[in-house]
């Protein structure tokens, strides 16, 4: 990186450190995790620039040591010059090996002592007519290369062949590095930490959420729409980010190696499904907690929260009051190992803009870019199609009544603190009964995320697309995709309660399919104004699904005060 590079990144990141924490200190404002967050990133930026652009701090993985052997017998009788490189072609050293012509032909020995006295960057002993050869200064490669250096000379005098790799392959060290990937995986571990817990406690509580006198006529109207606008919603960012491509060409250095995919990738369609069906039984529900098989975790806790509700009034009283303090816990927990986030956000950040350079932002733009556009398709087509066709309003009436319940929610990034205000607009401005609004609303708050599932589909296929594009991983299959997609839509039941909610499901997401949980960090960078815009999606979502379930229950005066009446 050049110096203008580093002056310009370290602006950059300055100016994301600092800022947060200005608008922190403003009358009635105060330092969130987002603050801390975002504050991190830009340090990050800036340090991963001085990584970047340093020799001195050089963060590239290096190998600690290569070793390697060379056969003899060694036959050497006059002066002769070894060049030691790696394989990226970088110098160790230059070894001169001028003995008396009246001696004998050096020994392996003999040649080993000479390597030893003439340089300190590499070692080498013998064993019989074998010299085994190491490096002791790190380098940018993987292997030893021994060529003739001297003009007219034959490095194969000495029993080397020239420019032939001595086998042996290193193992990538530095402590910059080290040191923060082990801030990485402290916050990686402790979200990976909580991920069954929180997918187990979230659906069944939201199971029970639903009550012992079942769904009902309005229920099952509900739960088709939730679940139908949250299948759009996927299906939207899923072509799109195969359109896009965000991730494709990607020079982004991820560290760890997905490897779930592996099982899907050459089955037939017919295959693919009865094993599908067959596996999301578990046989065994606690090994199926313990190995992480989340969609077989989904299914158990489905299936444990629908037979609670079955039972008689004292045990389901008992069983709920259980389930949702469990939940609760686990909310708590969450919350506090979130602190955690900056931190991990900071080694994160370093590490890809140490080893990548400014070009990592390219692509994390196309993927924002993608995530955004997904989202108006889904808020400004597919809802207001379904308001026009299905409900017979006007789109346009609708969205100027709700207005300021979008506000709210594009402010505080959260449904479930919105609700007061989207009950509000629904019941004065809309004009949709008590009934319908006290039913369908909280319930959306708990099962209904058509944004968040949208970006959690796009960001699982962006970072599967890093992947792809560094060579570890083939192509994504159609049945791999519609992994992520059914993922993606049973994760978000239940998932509006649980803080940073997008972070959390995704990290489900990326475990359920054998990914690692590494690009959870790097889509953070832009994940505070994506949360904004996709939680104004879940209440425009909501509150479109309000009006049509109550036109179609024979409300006539859903929209029929206009303009909207002013809240007091």
């Amino acid at each position: 990186m050049s110096l203008t590079g580093l002056l310009v990144l370290a602006a950059v990141g300055a100016v994301i450190a600092l800022l947060p924490q200005y608008f922190a200190t403003r009358p009635g404002r105060s330092r969130s995790l987002t603050t801390w967050i975002l504050s991190s990133m830009g340090v990050g930026i800036a340090v991963g620039a001085l990584f970047a652009y340093s020799v001195p701090f050089e963060f590239r993985p290096l190998p600690a040591s290569v070793t390697g052997t060379v056969e003899g017998p060694f036959d050497l009788r006059s002066g002769l010059t070894l060049t030691v490189t790696d394989a990226g072609g970088a110098k160790f050293t230059d070894l001169k090996l001028d003995p008396d012509p009246a001696r004998q032909p050096m020994t392996a020995a003999e040649v080993a002592a000479e390597f030893n006295r003439q340089q300190t960057s590499v070692r080498a002993s013998h064993d019989g007519d074998r010299i085994v050869i190491s490096t002791m200064s790190k380098g940018n490669a993987s292997s030893l290369q021994i060529s003739d250096a001297t003009a007219g000379q034959d490095a194969s005098r000495l029993g080397f062949q020239a420019n032939v790799p001595v086998t042996g392959e290193g193992e990538p060290k530095s402590f910059w590095r080290d040191l923060h990937t082990f801030f990485k995986d402290i916050f990686l571990n402790a979200l990976k930490m909580m991920i069954v817990p929180v997918i187990f406690t979230s659906i069944v509580a939201g199971m029970l959420s639903l009550g012992s006198q079942g769904l009902g006529r309005l229920g099952f109207k509900t739960l088709a729409y939730y679940l139908t606008t949250s299948l759009l919603a996927i299906i939207v960012g899923l072509l799109l980010v195969n359109a896009i491509g965000p991730g494709v060409g990607a020079i982004i250095t991820l560290e760890h190696k997905p490897s779930g995919f592996e099982e899907t990738a050459n089955q037939s369609t017919e295959d693919f499904l009865f094993n599908f069906f067959r596996n999301l039984i578990p046989a065994n529900p606690i090994k199926a907690m313990v190995d992480g098989k989340i969609l077989q975790v989904i299914f158990f806790a489905l299936f444990i929260g629908y037979f609670i509700n079955r039972l008689p009034t004292r045990f389901r009283e008992s069983l709920t009051t259980f389930f949702n303090g469990l939940f609760e816990l686990m909310l708590l927990i969450v919350r506090t190992l979130l602190w955690l986030a900056p931190l991990g956000v900071y080694a994160i950040f370093v590490k890809i803009i140490g080893e990548t350079g400014p070009e990592a932002f390219i692509d994390l733009g196309w993927y924002a870019l993608t995530v955004f556009a997904g989202l108006c398709v889904h808020a400004f087509i597919i809802l207001p199609l379904l308001l026009k066709f299905v409900g017979g309003l006007n789109p346009w009436r609708h969205f100027k009544a709700m207005a300021p319940a979008l506000l709210t929610a594009f402010s505080t990034s959260s449904s479930s603190a919105t609700l007061p205000m989207t009950l509000r607009c629904v019941k004065e401005r809309v004009g949709i009964s008590d009934r319908t609004s006290s039913f369908i609303l909280p319930l959306g708050a708990t099962v209904n995320m058509d944004g968040t599932a949208l970006y959690e589909c796009v960001a699982a296929i962006f970072i599967a697309q890093v992947y792809i594009s560094a060579g570890v991983m083939d192509p994504l299959t159609m049945q791999q995709q519609f992994l992520v997609v059914f993922t993606a839509l049973a994760a978000s039941i239940g998932a509006a309660g649980v803080p940073m909610a997008g972070m959390v499901m995704l990290g489900i997401i990326l475990n359920a399919l054998g990914m690692p949980l590494e690009g959870v960090g790097y889509v953070l960078a832009v994940d505070r104004i994506l949360d904004m815009c996709r939680t104004t999606v879940n209440v425009w979502s909501d509150s479109c699904g309000c009006a049509v379930i109550a036109k179609t229950e024979g409300e006539d005066q859903v929209l029929q005060k206009w303009p909207p009446p002013s809240l007091t």
